[in-house]
């Protein structure tokens, strides 16, 4: 009885563990602004997409060049009386060279920031809605994450 039981505690053990080690990272927390609420028709404006990265975690920035690599982060918005300008940029995210995909990788650790332009079309009301695409890492576990952000105006 003392061998089932043990072989039973080292299963339940086990399958913690398995758990844990398959457990999504604590998901960064995003928010957006614009670089100004007083615009007018003809304004060049921007979408300012802020997170906090959760500690022991990082995120790869739009600066990354690799052939084959980490996601950089991807856009999709659909505007109402705008219109996009360009891709999607980062800000104060640093450059390192990666061992693992052996090429230099933009990231951030702790806060992002992420901004998109957009031109004021007339002076009718604005909206846009939209979803940023993004690649996080748990550095701890060594595992990396999808994480989409939902956003309107």
């Amino acid at each position: 009885m003392n061998l089932k039981l043990s072989f039973f505690t080292l299963m339940l053990f086990m399958l913690n563990c398995t758990g844990s080690i398959f457990a999504q990272a604590q998901k960064p927390e995003w928010n957006f602004s614009l670089s100004t609420s007083a615009f007018k028709a003809g304004d060049t404006i921007e979408i300012i997409f802020s997170a906090k990265i959760p500690f022991n975690n990082h995120m790869y920035s739009t600066n990354t060049v690799c052939e084959i690599g980490p996601i950089k982060p991807e856009i999709q918005i659909n505007a109402v009386n705008a219109t996009v300008l360009g891709t999607i940029y980062s800000v104060n995210d640093k450059s390192e060279k990666d061992e693992i995909f052996e090429c230099v990788v933009g990231t951030w650790s702790h806060k992002a920031e992420i901004r998109q332009k957009i031109v004021i079309n007339n002076n009718s009301k604005v909206t846009f809605t939209g979803s940023l695409t993004t690649q996080y890492c748990d550095d701890k576990k060594g595992m990396c994450f999808m994480d989409t952000f939902d956003f309107s105006y």
